[in-house]
């Protein structure tokens, strides 16, 4: 594999790097001997000429060397490119299978992916885009639509709210995640953690997704695009029925929503826009769903 080869082309580099030391060593020590002849005694001078005529042979024989191993080495590099493209390619074979598995299972559901720009807050624009769609406003967000890379319906300041609630929603989980993993973080040590961790850590990924469908009391249905193909993980709020299903599609750190194949032919994915009160939803969710006794569902306010 491409590990296998690494490590042969690092072995021939460090060949290639001791025999040219030896001819700069040879070089230096030829021109020492070439200095002292005509300074020695006969026996010595015939003596620094036979060193000379064999250091001559060793640096001709190291001028091959190099030679030979800079071709094994330029073979190397291309052998190794062509099995890093190679790999490539299974790579992108494997995420195009699950790409056409993912439209596939959102066609089934009357769904279509619906694009949200490559932001950094990829998720939390397609969270609120989701929420929106579904009818689903939480009290004191600015769902006012704006261009956000291009993309013209987005909304950027709910997004940076829902950003903030999340976190905070995650912190305040600081005590609990302290005392399992014998830590004594803060909770803004924990929200720094979390904003960093998303996407790069499976644990974090599943805490953002949950932590999203309790604060907002629905259901995430999470298609992941990887190499080694589509998967399907689903989040639920505490208790009771949750208020819709969004279904958001993941590869890597970007995120995008889902829109209706025939938007005429559900209204409720454009239903009147409701307005929840996620301060109080926020509060029972930490005070005591998250210490073992879950919440009553909430209602629309």
């Amino acid at each position: 594999g491409v590990q296998g080869r690494m490590g042969e082309l690092a072995k021939l580099e460090k060949l290639l790097e001791e025999a040219r030391s030896e001819h700069r060593d040879i070089n230096d020590l030829s021109d020492q001997l070439a200095d002292s002849l005509g300074q020695t005694q006969p026996f010595g001078e015939v003596h620094a000429r036979e060193q000379l005529s064999a250091l001559k042979k060793r640096k001709l024989q190291l001028k091959d060397r190099v030679q030979v191993l800079e071709r094994q080495i330029a073979d190397a590099e291309d052998e190794l490119r062509d099995e890093a493209e190679d790999e490539e390619e299974e790579e992108w074979d494997g995420e195009a299978q699950a790409l056409g598995e993912m439209m596939d299972m959102l066609e089934a559901k009357g769904l279509r992916p619906e694009g949200v720009p490559p932001h950094k807050d990829s998720y939390f624009l397609a969270l609120m885009l989701s929420l929106q769609r579904a009818g689903l406003r939480p009290l004191g967000y600015d769902f006012r639509e704006a261009a956000v890379m291009g993309a013209e319906r987005q909304f950027p300041l709910a997004a940076k709210r829902a950003r903030a609630d999340v976190l905070h929603l995650l912190a305040a989980q600081a005590h609990r995640l302290n005392k399992i993993g014998g830590w004594q973080l803060s909770r803004a040590e924990f929200a720094r953690y979390f904003s960093q961790a998303w996407w790069a850590v499976p644990a974090a990924v599943n805490d953002l997704l949950m932590a999203s469908a309790h604060l907002y009391s629905v259901r995430i249905v999470a298609l992941t695009i990887s190499e080694e193909g589509l998967s399907v993980d689903t989040y639920d709020p505490p208790a009771g029925a949750p208020r819709a299903t969004i279904h958001l599609c993941r590869r890597g750190a970007h995120v995008i929503s889902s829109a209706p194949l025939n938007p005429s032919a559900s209204a409720t994915v454009f239903a009147p826009p409701s307005e929840v009160d996620l301060a109080s939803l926020a509060s029972r969710v930490v005070e005591e769903e998250w210490r073992g006794g879950p919440p009553p569902p909430a209602g629309p306010h």
